[in-house]
Parts: C-alpha cells; sequence; structure tokens
C-alpha cells in the first residue's frame, strides 16, 4: 500500500499542523503590521501638531538661507524651540520644510536652509 501506518499518520497529522502554523503566522504579521503602521502614524501625527503649534508659520515664511549662518534672532528662537521639541519629545530630529521640501529649520540633523532632506527624497511615494 504506500508506507506504514505511523508515516500516515505522522504526516495526516504534521501537514494540517505545519499549514495552520504557517497560516497563523502569516496573519499574526500582517495583523501585527497594520497595528504598527497605524501607530506609528498616529505618533507622527501628533508630533507635527506639536511643532506646528510651537513655531508660527508666517515665522518660518521669513527664514531665508544664510540665516543660520550668522543666526538671525528669528532663526534662534525658532531652532530653539523646535530643539527644546526635540529632546522633550525623545526624537532623533526634527525638521520643517517648505511647499518645495527644502528645509528651513532642522533640529537634530544640521541641515542648511534650503537644503533637501535626503529623507522626504528617499520616502516620496509615502510623502506624496
Amino acid at each position: 500500500m504506500g508506507g506504514s501506518l505511523r508515516t500516515r499518520l505522522l504526516l495526516a497529522v504534521l501537514l494540517p499542523a505545519v499549514a495552520l502554523f504557517a497560516l497563523a503566522g502569516g496573519l499574526g504579521y500582517r495583523l501585527s503590521r497594520t497595528v504598527l503602521e497605524d501607530e506609528l502614524g498616529r505618533s507622527l501625527g501628533r508630533m507635527a501638531g506639536m511643532a506646528a503649534a510651537t513655531v508660527n508659520p508666517g515665522t518660518l515664511a521669513n527664514l531665508q538661507p544664510g540665516d543660520d549662518r550668522v543666526p538671525t534672532r528669528t532663526y534662534g528662537n525658532v531652532s530653539r524651540k523646535l530643539e527644546e521639541l526635540r529632546v522633550s519629545a525623545g526624537l532623533r530630529r526634527v525638521a520643517v520644510v517648505d511647499e518645495a521640501r527644502r528645509v528651513k529649520v532642522d533640529a537634530g540633523g544640521g541641515l542648511p536652509i534650503g537644503a533637501e532632506l535626503p529623507e522626504l527624497l528617499r520616502d516620496r511615494l509615502e510623502v506624496d
């Protein structure tokens, strides 16, 4: 007939168990990933809201390239506020960019005003 009774019983038990564990693992992974991405999105949204509440948009519009090299009082105030936010929130970096995706202030990264933020270029699809 085909193999021993022990082999057939082993296959009858192991194959469904392996299939069940593989299916459960795949579903668990997808669920975990979705939950983590949702939480990351909410967390980033909260941090962006805090940064927006910290700095006046009109003040940011007045910042020009070079204001960071010989720091103006406006740049110093905005930079200080964002640095305090960065430290208190435990973030690696807080960067404010304009509509053209050019840096206005980069707390924790050190990019000058007008530079391109490499992370925005790399994650272009997510940003759009």
